[in-house]
């Protein structure tokens, strides 16, 4: 079909096409099945945890072991895991407590060496890209040479799964956390709390020599080479507090202060530091349990800022009204709580700009300025107004809490880009101001039965919607996407299409790109100038949704229990890239088609769903100019898990010793409702990235 449509002969003779599907001579003419020879139906996850408790009014330990292997949906690919966790309390005297939890880990990652790629991303795409009529691995010979089939530059999955290479990657992480408490009076306490990470990567990899040898005749066909290497990282971090707070309650006052201090010192690699130093003060005062108020002010300096610009102060005020604690609430007997709520704060962000961006570097070879800095960038200033109210009916049987909030975000940290003449990278700049808006809504429902039944539902829904205000210099157009004024942030950029264009439509000189002709895609003239370039790209989609939702329903009875978890996201637009838009490119970013893209532009098929197909990729039809034809509605809905338990009964777990025995079954991802119909819609990866797994789970809990 891709060779008639650029008027060449077909590649494979009729006689070939069936000895091929025939599977008579499979050295010959291979069908290979990729996806059967590569990846796993199932992959094996075991995870056991061990804990001992103990202790006295004095000092009291917690002391867990887990273990965790994972198998992945690829020979030599897996996952192992040790985490040691223990947690300690000692009172040294009535008055004095400390505090201290030390976590471990260490996780090692096996991977295929994949040429250096060392990534499954890697081992995906050979897999999907590779075609069918490829041999995986000839019959081992009577000489006993083991000969794989060629694809490019030796891009043969199987060979790099066997003769290729492993790659380790190994990270450790220890976790300190120490929290003295002293209560020198009654209600005035002294806290400190020191908490240190560090975190060691290594990487090994290792790949012994292999000469590639033609099965029919011997010559050499490709080489790996021998390598051995390794390299290692080490992050630290390091988190020191000290705080005081005072409560005390006369009458039908209550009141709470508190004031503290911390710093933080990160050190991400070798190279780069940041440090954040703060401090802060809360005030919290309830008169009878119904007008409550609180207020707080910190003030936060990131090294991350140039002089005079490092600090920022973020005050905060909250209001509540508990009106169920009111008189004329009280002859009302359905209601058992009822409360009113209202706050305003601002907080700081320094999360979207990297260390050193305020100053300008210089080449140390030939004096030339590398990266222009910005000594004035500062914090982002996030300001949020919330108003809600929770209510409990029928003895909390039935729960609400709604909330409507306004976040405004002032001096948004983003790099606008800057010209490529210009010869300069483009810098952070406090360059715009974004608001969001929405409500949130979540409702909690439990009923227990005298026979002993207990049902829940607990589910909630929130709903935002994202809008730039301001922007400095703006629009913006990095990639596919932009960023302008009255619009959410990042919205999808490009062409609108049309369907197909038909040969009526070239023939009543419809505006095409060059080189289009009938079956390419028909893009739409949006100026109306009777020709199609940059000037007609536009708005297109939102990859953001708008609606959130969860769902939790349970219950148990005598012994069992059951829980299901549901959620998902409203409409949205997820794009087909990849495999799907550019098949029989055998360069990036195309691979083989599927089956069920059989469904192509022919002359006598003017109605296919996808675009004409030509051998070099569809380039020259333009079908890989982003536009909205390759787009889909990314809403879904996901049963995340459904467990199933039962806990034996006491006389039984005591007969045997046993503070409790639990039995229970779990699967992960079962089902998934979406009109996406050929891309995860969570993820919405392609043909290199790894597959979201559904888990089927069988454990034991038992208590000594």
């Amino acid at each position: 079909m891709a060779n008639a449509n650029v008027g060449r002969d077909k590649q494979y003779s009729e006689e070939a096409i069936a000895i091929t599907r025939a599977g008579t001579d499979p050295i010959n003419y291979p069908n290979t099945d990729w996806t059967e020879v590569m990846l796993k139906k199932n992959a094996l996850i075991t995870n056991h945890s061990l804990g001992v408790s103990g202790g006295n009014s004095v000092a009291r330990f917690a002391v867990t072991g887990t273990y965790l292997k994972q198998n992945g949906i690829m020979d030599n690919v897996s996952f192992d895991r040790f985490m040691l966790r223990a947690n300690t309390s000692v009172s040294l005297r009535k008055n004095v407590m400390m505090y201290l939890d030390l976590n471990a880990t260490r996780g090692e990652q096996r991977l295929p060496y994949a040429d250096g790629r060392g990534n499954m991303d890697w081992m995906l795409y050979m897999t999907y890209g590779i075609p069918p009529n490829v041999i995986s691995k000839y019959p081992v010979r009577q000489d006993g040479l083991v000969s794989y089939g060629q694809f490019g530059e030796m891009r043969n999955p199987l060979a790099h799964l066997e003769v290729g290479g492993l790659q380790k990657n190994m990270v450790d992480n220890i976790q300190v956390n120490f929290q003295p408490r002293w209560e020198v009076l009654p209600g005035l306490n002294l806290k400190m709390q020191y908490n240190f990470r560090i975190r060691t990567t290594t990487t090994t990899t290792a790949r012994d020599a292999y000469n590639f040898l033609n099965y029919f005749n011997n010559n050499l066909v490709y080489v790996f080479g021998a390598t051995n290497g390794s390299s290692s990282d080490r992050s630290t971090y390091n988190y020191l507090s000290g705080t005081a707070d005072y409560e005390k309650t006369f009458g039908a006052h209550r009141l709470f202060l508190l004031a503290g201090a911390s710093q933080e010192y990160d050190s991400p690699d070798a190279v780069n530091i940041s440090t954040l130093r703060s401090v802060f003060t809360k005030l919290y005062y309830s008169f009878d349990d119904r007008y409550l108020l609180e207020a707080a002010l910190r003030g936060d300096g990131s090294s991350r800022f140039g002089p005079g610009n490092k600090w920022g102060s973020f005050p905060s005020v909250a209001v509540g009204w508990n009106v169920m604690n009111e008189s004329f609430m009280k002859g009302l007997r359905s209601v058992e709580s009822w409360k009113l709520r209202a706050s305003y704060g601002m907080l700081g962000n320094n999360q979207n700009v990297g260390n050193y961006q305020y100053q300008t570097t210089i080449s140390t070879g030939n004096g030339t300025e590398t990266t222009f800095g910005n000594p004035n960038i500062t914090w982002e200033k996030v300001k949020m107004l919330d108003i809600g109210t929770d209510i409990g009916l029928f003895k909390n049987a039935l729960r609400f809490t709604i909330d409507w909030y306004d976040k405004t975000t002032d001096d948004i940290l983003l790099a606008p880009p800057v010209p490529a003449a210009s010869g300069l990278k483009a810098i952070s700049l406090n360059a715009g101001k974004v608001r969001n808006r929405g409500w949130e809504f979540a409702m909690d429902v439990n009923k227990a039965f005298r026979d002993g039944l207990t049902l829940f539902a607990r589910t909630g829904l929130s709903t935002y919607k994202n809008t730039i205000l301001s922007l400095l210099g703006g629009p913006y157009y990095p990639g596919d996407v932009t960023h302008t004024v009255n619009n959410p942030l990042g919205m999808y950029y490009g062409y609108r299409t049309a369907g197909l264009l038909q040969q009526k439509d070239i023939d009543n000189g419809v505006p095409t790109f060059m080189g289009q002709r009938a079956g390419d895609i028909r893009y739409l003239d949006i100026n109306g100038d009777k020709q199609l370039n940059d000037a007609d790209r536009t708005i297109i989609g939102n990859p953001e949704p708008r609606l959130n939702y969860f769902v939790n329903l349970g219950g148990s009875y005598k012994g069992f229990d059951l829980e299901v978890q549901l959620n998902g996201y409203g409409a949205h637009t997820a794009v087909y890239r990849g495999r799907i838009a550019a098949p029989l490119d055998v360069a990036d970013p195309g691979a083989k088609p599927m089956v069920w893209q059989t469904d192509y532009w022919t002359p006598t098929n003017t109605t296919a769903h996808f675009p004409r197909i030509e051998p070099n990729g569809l380039t020259s039809s333009n079908v890989t100019r982003f536009s909205d034809f390759w787009f889909e509605n990314a809403a879904y809905s996901r049963i995340r898990f459904i467990q199933l338990g039962y806990n034996l009964p006491a006389s039984l777990t005591q007969r045997y010793k046993l503070g409790g025995c639990r039995f229970y079954v779990n699967a992960q991802n079962p089902f998934t409702f979406t009109k996406m119909a050929f891309l995860d819609p969570e993820s919405k990866g392609g043909e290199t990235t790894y597959p979201l797994m559904r888990v089927f789970t069988f454990g034991i809990s038992a208590r000594i």
